[in-house]
């Protein structure tokens, strides 16, 4: 049986038997009344065994700056922000953040439920892939479908909350694909030609409109659904060898839309908020071919064998890159090329599933600037869609190869998928471990890339983290090593800064706290929890008027802050001020109720030493 039967034959219906006896392919992989129910059962149970680790998972890396910190998702009322303003968030994902709004108010900060939350949808996104494998009648589609579930590469997905945005984009973007594929009923089929015009099938403006307002929830989730109107056009073309004009101009919609999405975001990435300007990102445009080439096979690598995964990859020199590396650019387009002029000896399958794969990860193969380009040029999550394109090839070749085993093709196949998905699952509950604890993660990736001023800075960042949290000032030593050889590396990075000064914060090293704050307070002056601990500083080494200025900007921007009207209370006290320090304690007491009644005292931290000027 060729290729091109396999991929071609299987667009239209079902396959007949091969010569060798084998049982029929038709693409579906189950047959009878319980099939699909045992299939979804099927698929779901080994999502949650694969990563049932992340039970126990934490907050990872920006998961603080999506989540914790976030103060738009911490009130009902700024649903508003979310939607209405495009700097409100790191990024304009509105969907994203309203469903972190839901969530904090059902968990709070307790990481469980939003590990729960990620991997229930990546058991709905596999659900709903095979549901779309199946419209068009891919051979292994369950098999495929299951790959995507809990291939190891996908655990940065599932286990790291922020990336919420992925699983949601996916989900809708599957259902939105699964309802046009409705919305174009196969010209074969007998529904199709009911309305139809000079031959052509008829569109069911229903399912369009569905699919349509999904596509849209996909944008709002993440941008990078801007590129499922053209993988549409390819499958369309897979499913029946043309694409119609109706069709392209049903998508045209869709593509205006993603067009619009993509500009949003690559603004808001030019903008200060997320900086992707300077000579960081100034690559010439042979750079950026190779920087592609060598991805486009980085990210297949990763699929077949995909060890070791890292939060942060080695990010690459661009100042070396020329002469034989342009063989990765040139080998991608040259594979994509001898697909499409052997299409009709092998099929349309293999060069529309690299297509897909292509189109997938073009928007982050390096010739649109994005932040992460700083410190690695590709990572796991990036391919969390675009690695189906492969796998379902995968899948498809197994079906095809254990097909000449004749009458034991079936068992053949059910075998090397069971062997295959158990060695991945097994990966997968590995690296899903390492989501336990943020030093455990880093520490992974700093054994394999320990001169990343990234890692570093994570890796410190954590372990300061882990000495605070389990009182050992020795921990908290060993994570500012870190930092200081980020540092090093790359100077006046301020979560550097920032973090290097938490660690001196809680060693009682106020000073060089103090200075750390203030640098980076320069980048991100609003920070409201490095604001308190630089007011705190300031007040420890007694420096009241500066303590008094920044408390009064906090008590400024969070009326409500009692606390920052209690500390404002003892400076003034400390100060000889009773009436402003009687005036400020006032309102703290009115702020919050279950003060009332203390008493205002000088703390010992605050009290100013003999020496010191008053």
């Amino acid at each position: 049986m060729s290729v091109a039967s396999e991929f071609n034959k299987e667009s239209v219906g079902p396959v007949e038997p091969s010569s060798a006896g084998g049982q029929a392919l038709t693409g579906l992989d189950f047959s009878g009344r319980w099939a699909v129910p045992l299939g979804a059962a099927a698929l779901a149970l080994l999502c949650l065994v694969t990563y049932y680790p992340l039970q126990k998972g934490a907050f990872i890396w920006d998961d603080r700056q999506w989540l914790l910190v976030n103060s738009f998702v911490h009130h009902w009322k700024g649903l508003k922000f979310i939607w209405f303003k495009l700097s409100a968030s790191p990024q304009y994902y509105p969907m994203v953040f309203s469903v972190f709004d839901v969530e904090w108010h059902l968990w709070g900060a307790s990481a469980l439920g939003y590990h729960l939350v990620n991997v229930l949808l990546q058991v709905g996104n596999a659900l709903l892939l095979w549901w779309v494998l199946r419209k068009l009648r891919i051979p292994g589609a369950w098999l495929a479908a299951a790959l995507f579930a809990i291939h190891p590469v996908q655990v940065e997905t599932v286990g790291w909350v922020a990336e919420l945005k992925n699983l949601l984009s996916a989900f809708f973007m599957f259902w939105a694909a699964g309802c046009f594929l409705n919305a174009w009923p196969m010209p074969e089929s007998p529904t199709a030609s009911q309305g139809a015009v000079e031959g052509q099938p008829a569109m069911r403006w229903g399912w369009y409109l569905l699919a349509t307002g999904l596509y849209t929830l996909g944008l709002l989730s993440k941008t990078l659904a801007c590129t499922l109107p053209v993988i549409l056009l390819v499958l369309l073309w897979y499913r029946s060898a043309r694409i119609r004009v109706r069709q392209v101009w049903s998508l045209a919609p869709w593509l205006l839309m993603g067009v619009a999405a993509g500009l949003v975001t690559i603004h808001i990435e030019h903008s200060n908020s997320v900086g992707t300007n300077g000579s960081h990102w100034a690559f010439s445009i042979g750079q950026r071919f190779i920087i592609a080439g060598r991805a486009f096979w980085f990210y297949i690598s990763k699929l077949f064998w995909p060890n070791p995964l890292l939060e942060i990859y080695p990010r690459w020199n661009v100042n070396q890159m020329g002469g034989w590396q342009w063989i990765f650019p040139a080998a991608a387009v040259g594979l994509v090329a001898a697909l499409w002029l052997l299409r009709r000896r092998i099929g349309r399958g293999p060069f529309a599933a690299i297509l897909v794969f292509g189109l997938s990860i073009g928007p982050v193969l390096g010739f649109i600037n994005f932040y992460t380009q700083l410190f690695t040029f590709v990572a796991d999550h990036y391919q969390y869609i675009a690695c189906i394109g492969v796998l379902v090839l995968a899948a498809a070749g197994l079906r095809l190869v254990t097909n000449r085993a004749g009458k034991w093709s079936q068992k053949a196949y059910w075998l090397m998928s069971i062997i295959i998905l158990a060695s991945l699952s097994l990966q997968s509950w590995g690296q899903s471990v390492l989501y336990e604890s943020p030093a455990y993660l880093w520490g992974y990736v700093y054994r394999y890339n320990p001169n990343n001023f990234m890692t570093l800075t994570s890796y410190g960042a954590s372990l300061i983290s882990l000495g605070v949290q389990t009182h050992h000032p020795s921990v908290i030593r060993r994570g500012m090593r870190y930092l200081d050889a980020s540092e090093k590396i790359w100077p006046n990075y301020s979560t550097t800064d920032v973090n290097l000064g938490q660690g001196y914060y809680y060693l009682g090293e106020y000073r060089q706290a103090m200075h750390k704050f203030m640098e980076f307070l320069i980048y991100a002056p609003e920070s409201r929890l490095v604001r308190w601990q630089f007011a705190d500083s300031l007040a420890h080494v007694h420096r009241y008027a500066a303590a008094l200025a920044v408390y009064k900007e906090i008590a400024k921007d969070q009326p409500k802050d009692a606390l920052a009207q209690w500390r404002m209370a003892e400076i003034y006290l400390v100060l000889g001020d009773k009436a402003d320090a009687r005036k400020h304690w006032l309102k703290a007491m009115a702020l919050q109720p279950l003060w009332k009644n203390q008493k205002l005292t000088i703390p010992k931290w605050l009290a100013p030493k003999a020496h010191l000027p008053q």
